[in-house]
């Protein structure tokens, strides 16, 4: 034992020993201001603690009971409910059961004797504590009687300590209280209706409100709904006798009361707002009194979980309270400080009340939404706008502003009365007014956008342009400035554009003034104005970005630390505007300087650090590659912080510092992607993959942590996208332990979501909600299903990443992921269940096959779900299990073959919302024809697979599927070619088709079936051939005359077909309702093309063809310009286009290194999926077409995008904006409508049909469809593995043929029905149809056969492409269809028995 530890010990033995002078030094040595003492104290005390907790104990409960010292009694009360906390340090188990009694009767003792105030208050919390320990497994017997004898004492410190401990024990251990219900009821009500000690009361109230709280069953808290009365009355005796302080305290506890158990308040909600805001109104109570009683009622407001609607039922209140709010906005003086502009303070002259009002107002619009505070809204601000007081002006123009958040949608209705009045007070004469005006069109610009920017651009932003010049006042300067920001952020660059001389010169005037708040709105402003306006800035670009370096090299005093950092930000987003072209050479300068700084020391304030990680994401992006050589300098400072700062990558979306908060959550994920690039290209000086690895090491977890903490759904989804992006880059240096804290983190947020929704589902059913509540619920679940979404997506990066190594997390997600497969679940979040198995089969494959019993029921019922994207994720996957199930799969392929019958064979099936199914469940045909042609009758499938083709909507698929038919050509499969090769005209057409579309087949395949078609050319009879090119449409006739000479190329073939030249007509078949051209549109396209042809006979005049309006007259012009564009095709150029990016808005990939495109429009309320692509590129075009039809041309897009109306996203996008449109109608009249995307089959003239399509031992006929026939195969699933005991299981009773072989289900002898469906694939795709088919019975059959009868003239023009003089004599005679169909059988024959 060395000195030092032998001092301790005799010092420890002197303190615990007999003399009790020396512990009363050792805890007033723990009080001491000298370090050092107190150090040494705490060592000792330590010890004690230690060796000796029994002597440390009773020396503090002795020191407690009789030192004289207050202080010392104080500490010793204090050190005892630390020593008997329940922590890592809690004392009492090692305590002997001597000391423990001696403990306990020490501290009720000292409850009867003490005197002072504060220490009863300290021994209260002590007591406390240790009861809530020891209390619930009855290890103090004593207490509960001692308290219920104190709260009937004579002794008003007994009543109050009493009810202090009761208040405590109902938060830590009410349970425990609620068999004394009746007890504590009766004490409770005789407390606040009798005593007259306030202090007394104070503390019943707050034991009553605590103990409410901590009962879960509403027939309890209903007991004491008869102490309302005087719980309230507590509060008014308190204010009538003066006593504010205490009223204080008695508007906080009901405040807690409002917040958590508001139902409590609503038999009595009258009475109580009524006090509230008479005490609001009070002008006399201090101003802490008024704003308790203000928060009370907002409040109440607030609480739409628990209350949902409650206080839109009190609309004389609520203007009561919208005029008290009011009328402290006018407590503001006009402060010189404001007009000096000296400091960035901009709340010089605002009072507290100024404050409170404002804030309030927020929470009140946001709380009660727009159709509640509106109309007051309307009522009250006309008088201030009117009156002649400034103060009032500003008033309603801080009001209009702060409530237009909550009220965004009324307010929209009123947008021309509402922009009016702010733009009026851009030319009040006082200053304040005006910032006040300015303040209100950027938070409307916010709050209303882009509405606003779209109808009033030329009226705000020249009224913004003339505010940056009011040099006598900065404020409103810089203000106008931060406005100019809001606007430019939903602003399109077409918008911006002819505004940006003016704007960008003022704001480059600003940078030059002599105030720091004025250059950074200015700064701000041009940041926000450049990344609206992107290449367009350009143009200013060698004017801005001088300014910009001189302010970044030069403002390095701490003064102007943010006026840098706001540089920072400004020229990164000058930088990705403008392209790396025009940044190149300014890029290196910049970049040197931020490395610079990156190294230097910065003190933990200085908003440098995370400006610096933003500009660093951002140069990333707009450098590409050039970026690479600074990665070994950026990457280890950046470690580091995201080592110490989890959240520097994750801003508050209301930071008014953002510009971008896209930008911010992208951070991690853009660095972490450039580091990996920077080690695979070299350039990383040396570092290897450990680099990446370290990188990774820091960033996941930070985000798992970050996402852990973060309460708010829509960050929450942004969140776990950067993660799944993250996850995606670090590929295989994520660790074990990383899966799993993403796995822990995935359980967590499905867990809060599932509880987020059933609280939702509570408030439905509330007797006070209303439709208000019901939109916000409808915006709160739609939040709720990107969450999900996100989810699937993270899942979905692990399963393709670590593959069968991931099962083991996936097995004990599966009862997480299971009741997502429910029809009481969203669609999207069956669509998600479903997208995470279909990875697992297709990334695991065989390791799979153990979950096919358990998912393929589910799979399989999913196929027939009424909404499309469900359809099309299941239909997929039977294609997957097709694929790579093997004899898993193979006794449920009459299953499969049945559900996909009902896909594809529906009249809608290829309507746009449909399509994507339908072309997923062909492909899923064609597989199963693939790889269990043993199964089936494959004479009789595969030419009804055939008969499918081409499909056009999904183009991975589109891919496959064609490869595969190139295949089988190639191989002269018998059962594709058909007997006598007599399929072959439906082969060359379908190879006509993928040759002239876009992206239906790879460059491979493509050539393999150019090879085809020339070794057809060679082989088959001159007329057989002719024959056969016949039948096609005229593009692709011309496509394939080109491929079929000796110098054509697929390339120059699709170039013929989608030559810029041909824009403004279409080659594809006339569609109902098609366009006439008249002469002088038939001329403009005549000189068009003429300038555009190399042969001189194209400069030859054209006759044209007039439009008298006759049916006949659009028919010979048609067939005019089809020949005419013939005529000249082989002379025009083809055109190309670039792919300027890598990143794209709207698209993201899919595990399966698909990617897929998706658009969302919160304005109308539109998400739509829009297919998956081989490429990047190929779904960024997909999302620009679909945004340009939803938004209109001036939204932002991936490339410049050229929109066709007749295009399968055009038609989509307007069936179901037509759709929302026709709901939004009927609603009033109708309470259920079908939607549009949804396929059923009702009972009308297709019924008979629409059931010969069916197995005739099958019940389905609608979406989803019923099955109640055999369950012998399913009778065996084992659930107990996966946890499904309690998950939802679909009805797979109509499984049919159990175990038995499937092929005895079809009919290759049954022909077709007397009712066959006219809307046959053939049909669709342009054959002819037979004479007298006898199916139209309106006048929309009729057109339809008209213009099938136009197709035939295509056909037959093409075939002669000269033939121009009997065109007229051709079409007075073109009424005889009698035209045989192609002999192949439709998927309905064989389904359909004899």
């Amino acid at each position: 034992m060395d000195e030092s530890t032998q001092l301790q010990q005799s010092q420890l033995a002197a303190v615990l020993g007999g003399d009790p002078s020396q512990f009363e030094t050792l805890i007033s040595s723990l009080m001491s201001s000298s370090n050092e003492t107190r150090s040494q104290a705490e060592l000792i005390f330590n010890l004690a603690k230690q060796h000796d907790p029994n002597s440390l104990s009773l020396k503090l409960a002795h020191l407690l009971q009789y030192s004289p010292h207050l202080d010392g009694r104080a500490m010793s009360a204090v050190l005892l409910r630390k020593l008997l906390t329940r922590d890592d340090s809690y004392l009492w188990p090692r305590l002997s059961p001597q000391t423990q009694s001696s403990l306990k009767s020490i501290l009720l003792a000292c409850l009867q004797q003490e005197s002072v105030k504060s220490i009863t208050k300290k021994l209260c919390d002590t007591v406390s504590e240790l009861a809530s320990g020891i209390l619930p497994d009855n290890g103090w017997p004593e207490l509960l009687p001692f308290m219920f004898q104190c709260v009937t004492s004579d002794s008003v410190k007994l009543q109050e300590s009493a009810f202090l401990i009761f208040a405590q024990l109902s938060q830590y251990i009410g349970e425990s209280l609620i068999p004394f219900i009746k007890e504590l009821h009766g004490v409770f009500l005789q407390c606040l209706a009798s005593s007259t000690n306030f202090d007394v009361k104070i503390a019943a109230l707050n034991a009553v409100i605590n103990f409410i709280q901590c009962l879960n069953n509403s027939s309890e808290r209903d007991r004491f709904q008869d102490l309302l009365p005087s719980m309230i009355r507590t509060l008014t005796e308190a204010l009538n006798n003066g006593n504010e302080a205490t009223a204080q305290e008695a508007l906080e506890l009901l405040i807690e009361l409002a917040g958590t158990e508001p139902r409590f308040l609503r038999r009595q909600l009258v009475d109580v707002v009524e006090s509230m805001l008479q005490i609001a109104e009070a002008e006399s109570l201090e101003e802490g009194t008024r704003h308790l009683a203000i928060e009370f009622v907002i409040t109440l407001a607030e609480a739409r979980e628990r209350a949902p609607g409650m206080m839109r039922k009190l609309p004389q209140f609520i203007s009561r309270l919208f005029a008290i709010l009011m009328r402290m906005l006018l407590d503001i003086d006009d402060d010189p400080a404001w007009h000096s502009a000296e400091n960035e303070d901009e709340d010089a002259g605002e009072s507290s009340n100024y404050s409170v009002g404002q804030e309030c107002l927020d929470r009140l619009a946001i709380s009660l939404g727009g159709n509640t505070i509106v109309p007051v809204a309307s009522e009250q601000l006309p008088a201030y706008l009117a009156a002649p007081e400034w103060q009032k002006h500003h008033a309603a123009l801080i009001a209009l502003a702060q409530i237009a958040e909550g009220c965004s949608k009324v307010m929209l209705k009123n947008l021309e009365q509402v922009v009016t009045m702010v733009l009026n007070s851009f030319y009040d004469p006082h200053p304040r007014v005006r910032w006040a005006a300015i303040n209100a069109i950027g938070q409307l610009s916010t709050d209303l956008g882009p509405d606003l920017q779209n109808q009033y651009h030329q009226r705000v932003l020249p009224a913004l342009a003339a505010a940056m010049d009011d040099f006598q006042n900065p404020r409103v300067q810089a203000h106008a400035a931060s406005a100019v920001l809001n606007f430019s952020e939903n602003c399109t660059p077409e918008i911006l554009t002819p505004y940006l001389d003016g704007v960008v010169s003022k704001l480059l005037v600003l940078l030059q003034n002599g105030k720091q708040m004025v250059q950074e709105g200015a700064l701000t402003a041009l940041a926000s104005v450049a990344d609206s306006s992107q290449e367009h800035f350009q143009k200013y670009y060698d004017a801005v970005m001088p300014y910009l370096k001189t302010i970044l090299v030069n403002a390095n005093d701490k003064a102007n630390r943010m006026l840098r950092a706001k540089s920072m930000e400004c020229i990164s987003l000058v930088g990705m505007a403008v392209g790396k072209d025009k940044f190149r050479d300014d890029a290196k300068q910049v970049m040197d300087v931020l490395m610079s700084l990156q190294g230097s020391q910065m003190e933990s304030d200085d908003p440098t650090t995370s400006y610096m990680l933003q500009a660093w994401a951002r140069l990333c992006k707009c450098l590409g590659q050039d970026f690479l050589p600074y990665m070994s300098v950026v990457m280890p400072p950046l470690l580091q912080s995201a080592q110490l700062k989890p959240d520097v990558t994750i801003t508050s979306a209301d930071s008014d510092n953002d510009i971008d908060d896209t930008d911010d959550e992208r951070s991690m994920p853009e660095l972490l992607r450039s580091a990996k690039l920077a080690v695979e290209k070299g350039l990383a000086s040396g570092r290897n993959e450990s680099y990446v690895k370290q990188l990774s090491d820091y960033i996941i977890p930070a985000l798992v942590e970050a996402l852990h903490k973060e309460p708010d759904t829509e960050i929450c989804a942004n969140m776990l996208d950067a993660l799944n992006e993250c996850l995606q880059i670090s590929g295989m240096h994520v660790d074990e332990s990383q899966v799993r804290s993403v796995v822990e983190e995935i359980k967590l947020v499905i867990t809060a979501s599932s509880s987020r929704k059933r609280e939702r589902a509570e408030r439905a059913k509330a007797e006070d909600f209303d439709a208000e509540e019901g939109e916000l619920i409808k915006e709160e679940n739609e939040q709720e299903e990107e969450v999900f979404d996100q989810v699937g997506e993270i899942l979905g990066t692990l399963i393709k990443t670590f593959k069968a190594s991931f099962l083991p997390f996936f097995e004990e997600l599966s009862s997480y992921l299971t009741p997502m497969w429910g029809k009481d679940k969203t669609a999207e979040e069956r669509r998600i269940a479903i997208c995470i198995f279909d990875d697992v089969a297709e990334q695991c494959r065989e390791s799979a096959l153990k979950y096919y019993d358990t998912f393929l029921p589910f799979l399989l019922e999913a196929c027939n779900d009424e909404n499309p994207d469900v359809r099309q994720a299941a239909v997929y996957g039977l294609g997957v299990c097709a694929e790579v199930g093997g004899s898993v799969f193979k006794p449920l392929v009459g299953e499969a073959l049945s559900r996909l019958n009902v896909v594809i064979r529906h009249p809608n099936a290829k309507q746009p919302d449909n399509v994507m199914a339908y072309d997923n469940a062909v492909s899923a045909l064609g597989k199963i024809c693939q790889f269990h042609r043993d199964s089936i009758d494959s004479a009789q499938v595969i030419p009804a697979w055939l008969n499918c083709l081409p499909i056009t909507g999904d183009l991975i698929e589109a891919k496959v599927v064609h490869e595969q038919l190139c295949s089988m050509v190639e191989r002269s499969d018998s059962e594709v070619l058909g007997p006598n090769n007599q399929y072959l005209p439906k082969i060359v057409s379908v190879f006509a088709e993928v040759l002239c579309g876009k992206d239906l087949a790879t460059e491979q395949t493509l050539s393999r079936m150019v090879n085809l078609l020339r070794h057809l050319q060679q082989t088959l009879p001159p007329a057989t051939l002719a024959s056969t090119l016949s039948l096609l449409h005229p593009q692709q006739q011309l496509a394939l005359q080109s491929i079929l000479s000796s110098h054509g190329t697929v390339h120059e073939a699709q170039s013929l077909v989608d030559s810029q030249k041909f824009r403004g007509l279409s080659f594809k078949r006339p569609q109902l309702g098609c366009v006439c051209l008249s002469t002088k549109t038939a001329l403009e396209i005549t000189g068009r093309l003429s300038t555009g042809f190399h042969s001189s006979s194209a400069r030859t005049p054209i006759p044209c063809l007039f439009d008298n309006g006759s049916e006949d007259s659009s028919k010979k012009r048609q067939v005019f310009l089809l020949g005419f564009f013939t005529h000249f095709s082989s002379n025009i150029r083809k055109w190309n286009i670039s792919n300027p990016k890598s990143k794209f808005v709207g698209v993201r990939q899919r595990p399966s290194g698909k990617w897929v495109a998706e658009i969302k429009d919160t304005t109308q309320k539109i998400r739509m999926w829009l297919g998956t692509f081989e490429t990047a590129e190929e779904a960024a075009r997909a999302y620009d077409e679909a945004a340009c039809l939803l938004r209109g041309s001036n939204t932002r897009t991936n490339f410049n995008t050229h929109v066709s109306s007749n295009s399968p996203i055009s038609t989509k996008i307007r069936n179901l904006l037509n759709h929302k449109k026709s709901l939004k109608q009927n609603s009033s009249t109708t309470k259920s409508t079908i939607k549009a995307s949804t396929i059923v089959s009702t009972k009308s003239s297709f019924d008979s049909s629409i059931d010969s399509f069916l197995p005739c031992n099958s019940n389905i006929d609608s979406f989803p469809s019923p099955m109640d026939n055999s369950i012998s195969y399913f009778n065996g699933i084992k659930q107990e593995n996966l946890g499904f005991d309690n998950a939802y299981r679909p009805d797979m009773s109509g499984c049919l043929g159990g175990l038995e072989p499937v092929a005895s289900q079809f009919y290759p002898s049954c022909s077709f029905p007397s009712g066959f469906d006219p809307q046959l694939p053939f049909i669709q795709e342009g054959t002819m149809l037979p004479k007298n088919v006898g199916l139209f019975s309106d006048t929309s059959h009729v057109l339809e056969l008209a213009e099938f009868e136009r197709m035939k003239v295509e056909r037959q023009i093409s075939a002669s492409l000269y033939a121009m003089n009997g065109v007229n004599e051709y079409l007075e005679n073109a009424n005889d269809s009698s035209d045989a169909l192609w002999d192949l059988p439709t998927l309905c024959q064989l389904f359909c028995p004899s």
